[in-house]
């Protein structure tokens, strides 16, 4: 389902040359074949959705198919991105589009973990999109801001 999605509503914000790949692998460890899949599920496993801009992987996220993640899986992951780094449980502050509740030390990745999403990203590529939300936001504001008179004349 398209709307459990937890950044489906960014992905129209994304910058022009930015591409994307899917990687899929089933919880027992092998990789998954067209026949584990049926037009509506996911074999137990992963989905691993990748976007990269200017040749560098800049959002990575996790999906945990079937019996959902664990905490021991959810360390994991964060283990495996944190890089010469350290991972701090961190509540949201200031300005993100995308959000996240952990907080790479070294200031260059967040993390979000929501249902059974681990999204990683690039803290200059959440920049990037904020940025492009807000100048949307502001267009929205001001045309809204334009149609006042008219949708209040009479009252």
């Amino acid at each position: 389902n398209h709307r459990s999605v937890p950044y489906r509503d960014l992905m129209e914000y994304l910058p022009e040359r930015s591409t994307h790949e899917y990687y899929f692998k089933q919880a027992d460890g092998s990789q998954a074949s067209a026949s584990d899949f049926d037009d509506s599920l996911f074999p137990d496993g992963w989905t691993l959705h990748v976007i990269f801009y200017k040749g560098q992987a800049v959002f990575e996220a996790y999906r945990r198919n079937g019996e959902g993640m664990t905490r021991f899986e959810e360390e994991g992951l964060l283990s495996a991105q944190q890089g010469n780094s350290h991972w701090t449980r961190k509540q949201q502050e200031g300005d993100t589009a995308i959000g996240y509740n952990f907080v790479r030390e070294d200031g260059e990745v967040r993390a979000l973990r929501k249902g059974p999403y681990l999204i990683f990203y690039r803290t200059a590529f959440d920049a990037g999109i904020k940025t492009q939300v807000d100048e949307v936001k502001a267009e929205k504001d001001t045309e809204d801001q334009d149609k006042v008179q008219e949708s209040l004349k009479g009252f």
